[in-house]
């Protein structure tokens, strides 16, 4: 039996490798086909292994942290400023290969954060979010705390209202039954 499983697995192997390996290599796109048995050009199938994911650079300037990303930026504009009093033509080809890497960053469906304005005000936006979001908590925080109060108040009013009206009662009762006397 072993030897049959190992013939028959040496069988295969020598059938796959003596087949056609051009098929094997290259890919061939999945052909789309509509009601009509005409091909659909504007169908993609994207399972397929020849599509290949972008690769972001380390060193592209991407993320939420724009403290950090503008201390990126800043320094990169330091840099250019400390060429550009040796040598404007170097700093002159150091801006244009920046807005050029930039450019083919966004081409590539990435969204390079390199813009210190831009930075300063989505750090700004971010500060004042999350200073009117602590503002709404605090006042939650008041008016829950209140109207827990308010229940302890009502229910402290109420059980005392119940006691006084079972002292009441009892009186009441006393009286009828003449146990105390009516003034």
């Amino acid at each position: 039996m072993r030897q049959r499983r190992r013939a028959a697995k040496q069988k295969s192997k020598e059938h796959l490798s003596s087949g056609d390996t051009s098929v094997k290599s290259e890919t061939v796109p999945k052909q789309v086909f509509n009601k009509d048995n005409k091909i659909v050009f504007s169908k993609f199938d994207f399972n397929e292994s020849s599509v290949k994911k972008r690769s972001k650079c380390a060193d592209v300037p991407t993320g939420k942290n724009y403290k950090v990303l503008l201390k990126q930026a800043n320094k990169k504009k330091e840099k250019i400023s400390e060429v550009e009093m040796l040598d404007k033509e170097q700093a002159q080809e150091m801006t244009t290969k920046e807005i050029w890497k930039s450019a083919l960053l966004k081409a590539e469906g990435v969204k390079p954060k390199d813009d210190a304005e831009l930075l300063k005000k989505a750090m700004k936006r971010r500060e004042q979010k999350k200073k009117s979001s602590e503002r709404k908590w605090q006042e939650r925080e008041k008016t829950r705390t209140k109207q827990m109060k308010d229940r302890q108040d009502k229910r402290a009013k109420n059980i005392a209202k119940k006691k006084e009206g079972r002292a009441e009662k009892k009186i009441q009762k006393a009286k009828k039954h003449g146990r105390v006397s009516v003034n």
